[in-house]
């Protein structure tokens, strides 16, 4: 029976690995749009092994095969790029009247700005996963700035993206262990928005209030990369008695990006009329050949032991290493150490409807809190990541908190 489980972990690898596909030089790679749930952030990010219901949508879609169904109806979830001791005065910031009026403050901003960062997102979805089914549907948005020098020294990016997704997981038996494997489909509409300085500084000075010379709107001064992917996802989870070996591979085959670039300005308006801009041809300023921007495979494998040895309290501990291979790596040189693609957590749920989580994020503690009260989940977290191209060059920290209707 053993070799049973080692030849199919054996061949689904390989068909993983079978499917990263050979990039160009000229090959532009992006990742996905960092949506930071605060469920699995508040465990060091560690979830191809754990995700169950809505999450597994968008992690691992073997375990659409697991479980009794789960309906969500509404899913919302917000988070903030900013040092834990300054974030409620970085929400204030975001989402005031956009003015600083003293030199405290604006000191404070640069120094957030050039040591974590700064930023906010949020995301909302509706799914339903259960019986080999799952099918879903969100939005998120995400942007991040950071740099040396206020003004002319910093840059940010935001990412939006609408997807829906559709798969299928399948269950059987190895003799003892439970074997489920599934995968799913991902259309999804994308819009990448580049900020070099000057847009940075009218962002900045947009939403913040930030000092400083730039008269134009940032949406007109903003490259924004815009268009559509379809993405391939497949899974394989392995359960015996408490543990659980989790395997996923994200973007199989490499999802080619159909892109063009228009202005922030340009896609906004075309947007409130329903659509994206018009695709730009060959010879066109902004245009962008198929397949030069791609999101590249990336593969996944986990482990996870949940002991039931008491109905009150539930623990769970997981590990997982994250694009072993290094094909995700933006540098595309695979050579961020071992500790950035290593995530550790765990989960102690008391009662059913009280949890505490901790973990490690690439090295960097997070941990939350999560309280269900019948259909309703109320979820918070606090972490950290590494932004830099080696461990320990840049420590950015934020919070996260979530809404749910589940049934």
């Amino acid at each position: 029976m053993l070799v049973r489980v080692v030849l199919l972990v054996t061949l689904v690898t390989a068909i993983l690995f079978a499917t990263a596909g050979s990039l160009s030089a000229n090959t532009v790679r992006e990742a996905p749009v960092a949506v930071f749930d605060p469920v699995l952030m508040a465990q060091g990010d560690s979830s191809v092994a754990s995700a169950r219901g809505y999450r597994s949508l968008f992690i691992n879609p073997a375990a659409f095969a697991l479980g009794q169904g789960s309906f969500t109806l509404l899913n919302l979830q917000g988070w903030i790029h900013s040092s834990p001791t300054q974030a409620l005065e970085s929400l204030q910031l975001f989402f005031g009247d956009g003015d600083i009026d003293d030199e405290a403050t604006l000191t404070r901003v640069e120094k957030q700005l050039s040591s974590n960062g700064m930023g906010v997102g949020a995301a909302g979805g509706i799914g339903y996963v259960g019986g080999g089914l799952g099918i879903g549907l969100r939005f998120a948005s995400d942007s991040y700035f950071f740099g040396e020098q206020l003004p002319g020294g910093i840059t940010g990016t935001s990412t939006s993206e609408i997807s829906f997704v559709g798969g299928l997981g399948f269950p059987f038996q190895l003799g003892p262990v439970q074997v489920a494997i599934g995968g799913s489909v991902r259309p999804f509409v994308r819009v990448r928005s580049l900020f070099d300085n000057d847009a940075s500084d009218a962002a900045l000075q947009k939403f913040l209030g930030v000092p400083g010379e730039i008269e134009e709107d940032y949406r007109d001064i903003t490259r924004s990369l815009n268009g559509y992917g379809f993405a391939l996802d497949a899974g394989l989870l392995l359960q015996y008695r408490g543990f659980t070996l989790g395997l996923a591979g994200r973007h199989l085959g490499d999802t080619r990006l159909n892109y063009s670039e228009h202005s922030l300005s340009e896609v906004r308006d075309s947007l409130s009329g329903g659509a994206l801009p018009a695709e730009k041809s060959e010879g066109e300023a902004g245009y962008i050949p198929v397949g030069q921007h791609i999101i590249p495979t990336r593969f996944d494998i986990g482990l996870m032991w949940a002991p039931r040895p008491w109905d009150a309290a539930r623990p769970q501990l997981h590990l997982e290493l994250r694009d072993p291979m290094g094909w995700a790596d933006p540098s595309g040189t695979g050579k961020q150490p071992f500790l950035y693609r290593t995530h550790v957590g765990g989960e102690l749920e008391l009662m059913r409807f009280f949890s505490l989580r901790a973990g490690l994020n690439q090295g960097r503690p997070t941990g939350g809190l999560g309280l269900r009260l019948f259909f309703f989940d109320l979820n918070m977290a606090l972490y950290g990541r590494e932004l830099g191209k080696q461990q320990g060059d840049t420590n950015s920290a934020g919070a996260a908190i979530e809404f749910g209707i589940r049934f």
